[in-house]
């Protein structure tokens, strides 16, 4: 019988050149973890709205993010703040992204001028909510040169995050927390330009509120604007 060593030899090669040619063809695309900083741009809109005057438009006297309870003149007074945040660096495809943080600074100068000396702190003896409030997805359109009470859009219903109040409303406070749902579902449904309203969890006793430093804040206060860290795959 003879030998099959030149068969066996020749297999052996094609064998290995194959094993050589798989290595070292094209690598799979690895995305990579990246950690992002998204703040505050020259397409941020930002808005008050306030049922004591419910047709009226205060973008001229925007200087922070404001959600408060008061009276005037005897009649009751809620304020509401819209804005928008740019996420078009995002990917569409929210499945890559990972997490998404807001960062929000309360006021740092209750007497400051610069915000009329009226940014308390406003956290009521003996409220359980205080300035604890809600931020919302906004879900139709709305433009900050506009908008009044009456005319504000609307949020979804499902998509909020109550934020906690903070010890007796001090100033300087840091509100950290995470908004991924939101961000996604508002990326999903082609709202990502339509930025968040911010409300009080109470709205109904006086003299409870909020004011966040923004964009359009005291130009020395805006490294403390609103802030969005995010982690997504690229």
């Amino acid at each position: 019988m003879k030998k099959l060593t030149f068969p066996i030899i020749a297999l052996t090669i094609i064998f290995a050149s194959s094993l050589m040619m798989l290595s070292c063809g094209p690598k799979k695309d690895t995305k990579v973890l990246t950690h992002d900083t998204i703040t505050y741009s020259s397409t941020s809109q930002y808005a008050r709205v306030s049922s004591y005057y419910p047709t009226s438009n205060w973008v001229s006297q925007m200087n922070c993010l404001q959600a408060n309870v008061g009276t005037k003149n005897g009649g009751f007074l809620i304020t509401r703040g819209y804005f928008t945040i740019d996420l078009s660096s995002l990917p569409t495809d929210v499945s890559q992204i990972q997490s998404i943080t807001f960062i929000l600074h309360s006021n740092f100068d209750a007497s400051d001028p610069y915000y009329g000396g009226n940014m308390g702190t406003g956290e009521v003896a003996g409220s359980p909510d205080g300035n604890a409030f809600i931020i919302s997805r906004v879900i139709s359109a709305w433009n900050s040169s506009t908008i009044t009470w009456n005319t504000q859009p609307l949020v979804s219903p499902s998509d909020s995050v109550l934020v906690s109040n903070t010890s007796n409303g001090a100033a300087n406070a840091v509100y950290t927390f995470d908004v991924t749902t939101l961000v996604k579902n508002a990326i999903q449904n082609g709202q990502a330009n339509l930025g968040f309203r911010i409300r009080l969890q109470d709205e109904t006793t006086e003299y409870n509120s909020v004011n966040i430093i923004t964009g359009v804040s005291k130009p020395a206060d805006r490294v403390y604007a609103e802030k969005l860290a995010v982690a997504y795959y690229k």
